[in-house]
């Protein structure tokens, strides 16, 4: 934040202060690093699971399950865990395992602490 003079536009003097965030920066990119990681092994089941199902890529599955997210709003690390947990519940087996993924999507419903914008 500051004040600046000139002289024939070129930058004489200034004056203000400086607020160093770099530490708060720092700590918030710890964090959201921290979260992905949490988080990363039940993506990572998920997008198995759709590219087993659907027979695509790890790209392809990936931004299935992010697009799902975002239409439902669930959180993607939701959506993935529901996957991972329902693919292992007898109540959405099926002799298909595309049939058993599209079971266990069809019953996601969101809860309100598990839409993405809220905290939770």
């Amino acid at each position: 934040m500051g004040h600046a003079e000139a002289d024939e536009g070129q930058v004489t003097r200034l004056y203000g202060f400086v607020v160093d965030i770099t530490d708060m920066l720092r700590e918030t990119a710890a964090a959201a690093v921290a979260g992905a990681l949490e988080h990363r092994a039940v993506i990572e089941q998920a997008k198995g699971a759709l590219m087993l199902s659907f027979g695509i890529n790890d790209e392809a599955a990936f931004e299935l399950l992010r697009t799902y997210s975002s239409r439902s709003n669930i959180k993607l690390a939701v959506v993935a865990e529901r996957i991972a947990q329902g693919l292992s519940d007898p109540q959405y087996s099926s002799l298909e395992p595309g049939r058993s993924l599209l079971n266990v999507l069809m019953a996601l419903n969101p809860h309100p602490d598990q839409r993405t914008g809220t905290e939770g």
